[in-house]
């Protein structure tokens, strides 16, 4: 019998849970269940998980259960990220999941996140002879990563994330464009803070960049396999944050390859992305949609 492994992904805006064995020496996707939960949700004002987000997440945490019994899964690998990084309240949700559903959460550091997407990232595109850039925008921080010939030589992790930068700073629907400067002279400060370095590739990760591509390909169904390695430039990134900066939140809803659950979060992503593009002058990014999961699928598979 095959090894069934379960990765879930406990994130502050979704919670993601794959399932996957190996079949032929190569990993197979058995499900792929997508929440959005919004963990995070008032973490950068209170410190704290709201009792609300923490019902939110039981009741995720109930569906994931339910797929877990019915594919019998043999290993279970669930990783926390920045919400609960930074939650002072952090010990009750853990306690609570190992309680109530048996599972063990493991939070990391942002440095073991950017880590373990750069080993995915490895797998997936040719990093040699060249410089690369790696970014993962979340929902609470955003891993930043620069490869010399496919040795790390920067690693760093911001806390800007699609979801703790929304709330902090595009408050009003739509938001005003005092709201918007304000965003961008922070993400200023903060992006200036990285080193310059020339590089030749950029490759974006998880939800913001996956999104992105899935509006500039006008996608109705999502399809992580035509998402996965596809090619955004610097001016359709442009383009769509123009359109958002537009746009309330029951109309951003409405487009095409767009996540309805996403669409609150979507302009402050968009905006780090442009901004990390800009400060590497990359006319356009790769986009992977093989990040922090398979990073930990490839580990249980070796």
């Amino acid at each position: 019998m095959n090894k069934k492994v379960a990765i879930i992904d406990l994130g502050t805006n979704s919670l993601i849970t794959t399932i996957a064995e190996k079949i032929d020496n190569k990993i197979k996707i058995l499900n792929e269940n997508y929440q959005i939960i919004r963990l995070g949700e008032g973490l950068a004002e209170t410190g704290n998980i709201s009792n609300s987000a923490i019902l939110r997440c039981i009741s995720g945490f109930r569906k994931v259960k339910e797929i877990l019994e019915k594919f019998n899964v043999h290993i279970i690998t669930c990783i926390a990220t920045s919400a609960l990084r930074d939650a002072q309240n952090k010990n009750k949700i853990i306690q609570i999941l190992q309680i109530e559903f048996n599972i063990r959460v493991q939070v990391i550091s942002g440095i073991k996140e950017a880590e373990i997407v750069t080993n995915a990232t490895r797998r997936e595109f040719n990093l040699k002879n060249k410089n690369t850039l790696i970014f993962d925008i979340g929902g609470g921080s955003t891993e930043v990563i620069i490869l010399q010939n496919n040795v790390i030589k920067i690693s760093e992790s911001f806390k800007i994330g699609a979801v703790r930068c929304t709330e902090s700073f595009l408050k009003s629907d739509p938001p005003n464009m005092n709201e918007i400067k304000k965003f961008e002279n922070y993400l200023d400060t903060i992006i200036a803070k990285l080193p310059n370095f020339k590089v030749e590739e950029g490759i974006g990760i998880a939800g913001t960049v996956t999104t992105l591509s899935s509006i500039n390909l006008n996608m109705s169904d999502y399809n992580p396999n035509i998402i996965h390695k596809s090619c955004i430039s610097d001016k359709e990134v442009e383009d769509i944050k123009i359109k958002f900066q537009n746009l309330n939140l029951k109309q951003k809803r409405k487009i095409k390859g767009l996540d309805s659950k996403r669409a609150e979060v979507i302009l402050a992503g968009t905006i780090i992305c442009k901004k990390i593009m800009n400060k590497y002058k990359l006319d356009k990014i790769f986009v992977s949609d093989r990040g922090l999961r398979w990073g930990l699928l490839y580990q249980e598979f070796s």
